[in-house]
């Protein structure tokens, strides 16, 4: 091409983008100018699919319909013509000119369904996350600041008061809800935390509701308004007269808690891919990184006598003993030594315990960090220096068998589990958020998004998980109490430890032992009064059709 052409050329897509720029300006003042019911809508001005009203139930029954047909008269000449969608879903709109992983100004709108005026603020904003931030549908980190700039609290959606809140993306999870719900489960069972003693209020887990979110007039999907974990959340003592108190670790990489030299320095805030989060290095607030060295030092180098005494005044024993064992549920390993948030309430306090809080679960139920299957009986190796204490302390490997059996007729029925899910895929069948994700996002980063195909996988997983759990923890959910194991039978007795099954006949039987495919793993005519050790991986097997497992 010639640069005269090129020129021409170059000046003709020049003219072409302006005039496009020029519709869309038309096209987004004629949409301000309008409403539905008194509801603002929002639209996508680089996709006219994309255009909302958010609408309270009742209102939305009116129409019967989920979405109207709407002309915008751009001037005189010029119209457009959209489909516009109800939801019943908050509606959050972030303006911000040079959003960065660096805090930027910018300006915040929340569109409550109940209300016809939206909210307005001014914001710092970013973007936040590890992984996340390399794909294209971004978290925000959010903190809401009045006109001199000064920090400005407000409550959202029944949540807590604070300026400072989580648009969580939830990009890598297909179902857009697992982080959600896996917290929400976490706060139904789990045992609360020992600060409730001292402060009623102490959460150690979060809140949060789903809204959908537009930045800059583009629509950017569904996303979950989250609270953070915190020193304000768990209610830790404030740093006084220059001295740290209540102080809040969070494990940003794989660290198993065992200690390990070298020691950190009170001017550093990260060590070994642990982050003391509270107090805050940056705002000139003291930091000491020893109580978590002390309580490394005692779980890396107690005995096990010294393990059994103390343990109970050195950790907040049953949080942690339900940690591991929501953790193995979900099957939830990038959070056995990471994405964990832990803390002291007081750590100039002696009996002040060593605390545990979840975070960031998307890799679960199911699918790990890169949205990839799981398989439901995959057992899952801890190595977590407090999960090896605790077995040490009950003397048993399946020290969470009780609270299991116990959890199984309550919280974690599988009925209940499914349940959880369905309510979310039904909100987002409901108001067609799972038809604009996936006209959004399907396809991004190699993840395919079908939410119904989804669900299905879920409630299949959940189903596959529980039955792999009630045999290793012998559960029957029918009869609501322990399986008939293997152990019971008046022909033989048996001995389970580390990777062994010990069998020793009590009447002459034919011993077979198979894998839960029904393949044989050892079978023998036995005599009475013989015994045979098996060296056997950690699995679920059948000892003459009786379930039992070894660790």
């Amino acid at each position: 091409m010639s640069k005269k052409y090129a020129i021409c050329f170059s000046l003709l897509l020049v003219a072409g983008v302006a005039r496009s720029q020029t519709r869309n300006q038309l096209f987004l003042s004629a949409v301000e100018k309008e409403n539905i019911q008194h509801h603002s809508i929002l639209c996508d001005t680089t996709d006219h699919r994309f255009c909302l009203v958010a609408i309270s139930p009742d209102e939305k029954a009116l129409f019967d319909t989920n979405s109207v047909e709407k002309t915008f008269q751009l001037n005189d000449t010029l119209s457009e013509t959209v489909t516009v969608h109800f939801t019943s879903l908050p509606i959050i709109h972030i303006q911000s000119e040079n959003i960065s992983t660096e805090f930027s100004n910018g300006h915040f709108l929340f569109y409550d369904p109940a209300d016809s005026v939206p909210l307005a603020f001014d914001i710092d904003v970013r973007w936040r996350g590890a992984t996340t931030l390399a794909r294209p549908k971004k978290s925000y980190a959010v903190k809401l600041k009045d006109a001199k700039g000064e920090k400005l609290n407000h409550s959202f959606l029944g949540l807590r008061s604070d300026n400072s809140w989580i648009l969580d993306a939830m990009s890598i999870d297909k179902a857009r809800m697992r982080n959600r719900i896996s917290t929400d489960l976490w706060n139904d069972f789990s045992t609360a935390s020992y600060i409730r003693a001292f402060e009623p209020t102490a959460l150690n887990g979060t809140h949060g509701q789903f809204v959908e979110v537009f930045y800059n007039h583009r629509y950017q999907g569904v996303y979950c308004m989250t609270e953070k974990i915190d020193r304000k959340q768990l209610q830790l003592r404030k740093f006084k007269n220059g001295q740290m108190r209540g102080v809040l670790y969070k494990t940003n990489k794989w660290n198993t808690l065992v200690a390990t030299s070298p020691i950190p320095s009170n001017a550093q805030s990260i060590w070994n891919g642990i982050e003391i989060s509270y107090p805050n290095l940056e705002d000139g607030e003291p930091v000491d990184w020893s109580p978590l060295l002390q309580i490394m030092d005692f779980l890396t180098n107690s005995s096990a006598s010294e393990l059994r005494r103390e343990l109970p005044q050195r950790i907040d024993l049953d949080v942690w003993r339900d940690y591991f064992l929501f953790i193995e549920l979900l099957l939830a390993e990038d959070n056995d030594c990471k994405n964990q948030c832990v803390y002291f309430y007081d750590a100039t306090n002696s009996s002040s315990l060593f605390g545990i809080a979840p975070w960031d679960l998307d890799h679960s139920w199911g699918r790990d960090y890169q949205g990839n299957a799981l398989e439901a009986n995959k057992n899952f190796l801890l190595y977590n220096r407090v999960h090896t204490c605790l077995r040490t302390y009950y003397g048993s490997y399946n020290y969470v068998k009780e609270r299991y059996q116990e959890l199984r007729t309550n919280e974690l029925r599988t009925d209940s589990l499914k349940a959880r899910f369905h309510r979310v895929f039904q909100l987002y069948r409901e108001n067609q958020v799972d038809e604009r994700e996936e006209l959004r996002w399907n396809g991004q980063d190699d993840i395919v998004l079908d939410f119904d195909a989804e669900e299905e996988y879920i409630q299949q997983w959940i189903d596959q998980r529980l039955a792999y759990l009630d045999a290793k923890y012998d559960f029957d959910e029918e009869l609501g109490i322990r399986q008939t194991v293997a152990s019971a039978s008046p022909y033989y007795t048996i001995r389970v430890s580390k990777g062994m099954l010990h069998i020793q006949a009590t009447k002459a039987m034919q011993l077979q032992v198979s894998n839960l495919q029904g393949n044989d793993v050892y079978r023998k005519n036995m005599q009475e009064g013989e015994s045979v050790d098996l060296s056997l991986p950690c699995g679920i097997y059948l000892v003459n059709k009786a379930k039992l497992f070894v660790p």
